[in-house]
């Protein structure tokens, strides 16, 4: 199982194995989806020797298995070099709280890390899919005032054709 013949492979292997999606990806690389996508349908055969390391490291994966197939992907204990601790895609059990969450994000905001485009892009863009998702209830909201308003003009409709016939009656009559 070991062998994948390309990198897009080897890459699809990884994000099965971790199950997480492509977006988690670009943000823990600091890449855009797109460029993950590039990958994964094979437009790069194989990326640049510190964009293999990145995501060496992000995997906790070898790199010579990402670059090339050759060994195993994952490094037993014993192969493992003490004191690197890569950046992992692990989700933990607990949500952080609002607090700690928007102290990460100022952090991440304050630094020169080359992850803060990743992340100011998603903020606009879950800020974007937020507001749409609120305007989106409002116009649910006047949809069924408007139904509501529209079932009692029918009525209204229903009682006035009833009784034209019993007017048009007497009128004749008279």
């Amino acid at each position: 199982m070991s062998k994948k013949n390309s990198f897009k492979q080897r890459l699809q292997y990884l994000i099965d194995d971790k199950k997480i999606s492509q977006i988690d990806v670009s943000i823990a690389l600091g890449v855009n989806e797109s460029r993950v996508s590039e990958w994964l349908k094979g437009a790069v055969k194989t990326p640049r020797r510190t964009t293999l390391q990145k995501i060496s490291d992000v995997f906790e994966c070898d790199i010579d298995w990402l670059a090339d197939g050759t060994g195993e992907p994952f490094p037993t204990a014993k192969e493992t070099t003490a004191g690197n601790q890569p950046t992992t895609l692990s989700h933990q059990d607990e949500s952080p709280s609002n607090k700690e969450l928007v102290t990460m994000t100022a952090e991440i905001l304050e630094s020169d890390t080359e992850f803060k485009p990743a992340l100011v892009a998603n903020i606009r863009s879950y800020h974007s899919a937020m507001t749409m998702e609120n305007d989106m209830k409002k116009v649910e909201e006047e949809m069924g005032d408007m139904k509501k308003r529209l079932e009692r003009i029918e009525t209204l409709l229903l009682s006035i054709t009833k009784t034209l016939p019993e007017k048009r009656d007497k009128a004749a009559n008279s």
